[in-house]
């Protein structure tokens, strides 16, 4: 019995020293980069120090501790096949592509007939260990872009995808993974420009990306706004609607015709003592009135009038609708309130069942924005 073992073994040995590893597989990988006919590309080994040139290079570029460029609002970085190929398909061209394996290029348009973009992007392959590193992501993808943030906000401007005469204005929303969300449905629902207010998470941050799935593509983005000067980039009249994400009961005073006229007073009073012209920009004004408590303080006693989410309807002859979104745990600002009332706008809510007190803003905002998609 163990004759016939030892045997069996031999024979096992002899059969693997007529193999050759190395002759399977390299052939498989140089396939591979003959298929995808790659431009030049450096090799980076995962074993380069930190004073190597290259390592340099894309340290400053990738890695979230030395993106100078990054933090500077010069770059975008682009993780992952789908988002990398959706930006070269519109017509994006990176300045560095960063990969592990050559695999992970196969069907992306590195360059077309007639196009020198290959001839323009900056290929580098380096250890999977290195992308880790430098990735955002806890299980990276291995495949990462560099995109100037310029070409992708001139891309934006220019969009033709279907929009719609809507603004979507965003206040206090501080979560990456809600802002993403809500990139993503306005991009879905035609929107044609979002307003982040000062105050908002950065919707260039690495998880409002991933989260928008391509939206930043295709949504004019203004960020860090402040409210004096919100009215530059809002239609002077429009459908006004808020969004009510708690459903809390208002404490105002009065009945709706009181609570318009008592608006009005305010707002007459806003202008004569408040507004100042913009000497950066003739004929427009600064309305300091938003950052009075004293003028605050009285919006905050008056009541928004409220309805059912399917109730919204447009009134005759307006086609443009202003949705103001507040935040995941503050609710609107003083600010946004003072804007909807200014505006004679109206608060939807959604009705919640089974004690449920409050909605994910990304899925209330959803709810509402193909709700005056319908209109």
């Amino acid at each position: 019995m163990l004759a016939r073992s030892v045997h069996k073994a031999h024979s096992i040995l002899r059969t693997l020293s007529t193999l050759n590893v190395n002759s399977a597989v390299e052939p498989i990988h140089k396939n591979i980069k003959n298929e995808l006919a790659l431009p030049r590309f450096t090799k980076v080994e995962g074993w380069a120090k930190e004073g190597d040139p290259n390592i340099k290079i894309l340290k400053g570029i990738f890695s979230p501790i030395g993106q100078s460029l990054k933090s500077q609002g010069k770059l975008v970085i682009l993780e992952g096949k789908r988002l990398i190929v959706d930006a070269l398909n519109l017509g994006l061209v990176p300045s560095h592509l960063l990969f592990s394996r050559f695999d992970l290029l196969k069907d992306i348009p590195l360059s077309t007939k007639n196009d020198d973009s290959s001839e323009r992007i900056q290929l580098y392959q380096t250890s999977y260990r290195l992308i880790k590193e430098w990735s955002s992501l806890t299980t990276p993808t291995g495949l990462m872009a560099a995109f100037s943030r310029e070409d992708i906000i001139s891309l934006a401007s220019k969009s033709s995808h279907t929009q719609l005469p809507m603004v979507l204005i965003l206040d206090n929303v501080r979560n990456p993974d809600n802002m993403g969300a809500i990139l993503r449905s306005a991009a879905a629902s035609g929107v044609s420009k979002i307003i982040a207010t000062h105050g908002c998470v950065d919707v260039w941050n690495d998880k409002c990306i991933r989260g928008g799935c391509g939206a930043h593509f295709m949504l004019p983005l203004l960020t860090n706004i402040k409210w004096d000067l919100i009215h530059r980039h809002v239609p002077r009249i429009a459908n006004t609607a808020l969004a009510d994400l708690h459903r809390k009961s208002e404490k105002g005073i009065g009945s709706e015709l009181e609570i318009r006229k008592t608006v009005e007073n305010l707002m007459a009073h806003c202008v004569s003592e408040y507004r100042v012209s913009d000497a950066e920009s003739p004929g427009d004004y600064l309305d300091s009135s938003y950052f009075e408590e004293s003028i605050l303080s009285q919006y905050a006693s008056l009541d928004i009038k409220s309805s059912q989410y399917w109730n919204f309807h447009k009134e005759e002859g307006i086609q443009d609708t202003i949705l103001v979104i507040g935040g995941e745990t503050q609710g609107i600002s003083p600010q946004a309130r003072k804007f909807v009332l200014d505006r004679d706008g109206t608060k939807y809510f959604i009705p919640l069942m089974n004690g449920i007190e409050s909605l994910n803003v990304g899925i209330a905002t959803s709810i509402l924005l193909f709700e005056i998609q319908k209109s």
